[in-house]
């Protein structure tokens, strides 16, 4: 899910609480403490943890910016719609 937040697709990260016992998701190999086999994708890592300090440093920017957003279309059904008609979940 890193894509969603600038990372390249294909890479993700799990975390997994002290104690949860996974179940290994590949078996061969003893990457990630046994839970998947396979080379990880190092530049693939490195671009994940390089896009979550991007958007923890402009986090609130993204905030307003996402509000702006949800506003702006919120106005524009309501002006299209009418009031009646929309409904915000």
């Amino acid at each position: 899910v890193g894509h969603k937040f600038g990372a390249p697709k294909g890479i993700a990260a799990l975390y997994v609480r002290k104690g949860l016992a996974l179940p290994p998701f590949l078996l061969g190999g003893g990457q990630e403490a046994g839970r998947r086999a396979g080379t990880e994708a190092v530049p693939q890592i490195v671009a994940l943890g390089a896009a979550a300090s991007v958007v923890n440093h402009e986090l609130s920017e993204i905030a307003a910016h996402m509000r702006r957003c949800r506003d702006q279309l919120f106005e524009a059904l309501v002006a299209g719609l009418g009031l009646d008609r929309v409904r915000v979940n």
